[in-house]
């Protein structure tokens, strides 16, 4: 990158360091992994997305003592991004002594006034694991005698409710995507205008994980809009993404149904 401004701002306990250290390990991966191996298909703002991830993803790792491909290939691109790549990006983290680093959060690269900036905070190591074990403590609903609620439906059936063992990703159709629908003559008036995909809970399941797999669920948009192929933008940037959808995530995930859940 030619330019660039570093916008962070420290929580507590974050150790004395220099914070351009961060900048050059996100760099480092870019520059020797992502780069060289991907070449004509590099794409500048989906690598640095993916490299602050496969940090935080390296860093959450090692201080839960767990092994990196365990948890982290579930949750990180595969297609372009295959396992060996992984694990070559991986091997070049193993040099960094984490209690040195901290996680990076709110990551994204933004372009003003001509110039890309790179623009992230950073979260102390014991915030993030509170952060994670928050993340995974959801429990069933319970009364005060700590037996699961059950619910029930107007002709009197039971219903016990019980957690769905994935996260949700819920994406809205924005006024600028409707707009460009009906331009390639799609009718949207009658369509439902949001759906909901059902994603992994990993170690590195963050509001950022959008940025890593944005590209996918774009084309699984454009598809459930049955846009023909040769209609599609031409370039799926995380920008255009951005302005076509809302996107929200929760954890929270009831069935409220006995029956199992079928896939079709």
């Amino acid at each position: 990158m030619e330019s660039k401004t570093i916008d962070l701002f420290s929580g507590k306990n974050i150790p004395e360091l220099n914070k351009e250290k961060h900048v050059a390990i996100i760099e480092e991966i870019v520059e020797k992994i992502f780069k060289e191996s991907l070449k004509d298909d590099f794409s500048e703002e989906e690598s640095y997305y993916l490299a602050c991830e496969a940090w935080n993803g390296y860093y959450m790792s090692v201080a839960m003592g767990v092994e990196i491909f365990d948890e982290v290939l579930d949750v990180l691109p595969s297609k372009k991004y295959n396992v060996q790549l992984w694990r070559e990006v991986f091997k070049l983290l193993e040099k960094y002594n984490i209690d040195e680093y901290c996680c990076i959060r709110d990551f994204e690269l933004i372009k003003e006034n001509g110039e890309m900036k790179f623009q992230f905070s950073l979260q102390n190591k014991e915030d993030a694991l509170q952060m994670l074990f928050d993340e995974f403590d959801a429990e069933l609903p319970a009364n005060s005698d700590g037996k699961p609620v059950v619910f029930g439906d107007e002709n009197g059936n039971e219903l016990s409710a019980g957690f769905i063992d994935r996260d949700a990703m819920v994406i809205t159709a924005k006024k600028a995507f409707l707009k460009y629908l009906e331009e390639n003559g799609i009718e949207t008036s009658e369509r439902e205008l949001t759906s909901i995909y059902l994603v992994p809970v990993g170690i590195i399941y963050t509001k950022d994980w959008v940025k890593l797999q944005y590209a996918d669920f774009f084309t699984a948009e454009l598809f459930r809009w049955e846009v023909e192929e040769e209609k599609h933008p031409k370039k799926l940037t995380y920008t255009l993404f951005k302005s076509f959808f809302n996107v929200s995530c929760t954890s929270e995930i009831v069935d409220m149904q006995k029956a199992p859940i079928e896939k079709y």
